[in-house]
């Protein structure tokens, strides 16, 4: 059974996430004393923050940053450009990561907040997530996400998600870039040579679901990483197949992107 996070009661505010990150990641802080007392933080927020930087995929035990977090870090210590925010929302949307976010992202329509607490629920009990807390409780981990996805300090800029007439719903996400489509389409390839549009645009975490394409986004978008030669668009009769013609690894990708632009 999976349980859903609560960050010790904290909400995002990447400012903050990244004065952590910087501190961690300039190898000055030693002990978890150090931490607090350069942060200016108290326990439990530096607590609740490095478990939103885990869940980010930033960062490792032992206060070690990840491959990922390490190319932010020299890049984007500040998490101030939108691929920047687009790579921490990505990653905090699988399911062993934020199960909520997870199902906004992949089994999701519009609803009232009413409608989607029901939504989720009957989800999560096909899924082996845990929602029997208090409502209280639960409404705060829903909303804390919700209030990510919404609020400024966290990535209202990217348009994931908005509300109108007090009802959530998928937007038109802004600041996709080239290489945030390739790497997400590498990060998920799981050593395949090639993957169908029909299954692209259904394999939950890669880029149909969560940016919400329909098969004519896709095919504009594929179309784009093969003018840069990251993938060949293979016609078989009425089956359309992506190609993976990139060798390097899907981090490579993002570095690329800070290298240019």
């Amino acid at each position: 059974m999976q349980y859903l996070k609560e960050y010790q009661g904290f909400s995002i505010d990447l400012r903050d996430l990244a004065k952590v990150i910087n501190l961690i990641g300039s190898g000055a802080i030693a002990t978890k004393s150090e931490l607090l007392e350069e942060s200016g933080f108290g326990a439990n927020k530096v607590r609740g923050y490095k478990e939103y930087l885990s869940d980010f995929e930033l960062l490792a035990a032992k206060n070690q940053l990840t491959v990922l977090g390490q190319i932010i870090y020299k890049n984007d210590p500040r998490f101030r450009d939108p691929f920047t925010k687009w790579l921490l929302l990505y990653h905090w949307s699988f399911k062993a990561n934020n199960p909520f976010l997870y199902f906004l992202v992949n089994d999701f329509s519009s609803s009232d907040d009413s409608s989607l607490l029901r939504k989720f629920k009957q989800w999560a009990d096909r899924n082996q997530v845990k929602t029997d807390y208090e409502s209280s409780k639960l409404n705060g981990l829903i909303n804390r996400t919700k209030s990510a996805l919404l609020e400024p300090e966290g990535f209202q800029s990217l348009n994931l998600f908005s509300v109108f007439d007090n009802v959530l719903q998928r937007s038109e996400p802004y600041n996709v870039h080239k290489y945030l489509t390739a790497y997400i389409l590498y990060h998920m390839r799981k050593g395949r040579v090639s993957i169908s549009f029909a299954e692209l645009l259904d394999e939950r975490n890669n880029v149909a679901k969560f940016f919400d394409w329909n098969s004519k986004n896709l095919e504009s978008k594929m179309a784009e990483l093969m003018d840069l030669k990251l993938v060949k668009l293979v016609h078989f009769a009425d089956l359309h197949m992506v190609e993976f013609s990139y060798n390097g690894t899907p981090e490579s990708l993002i570095e690329r992107y800070y290298e240019e632009y």
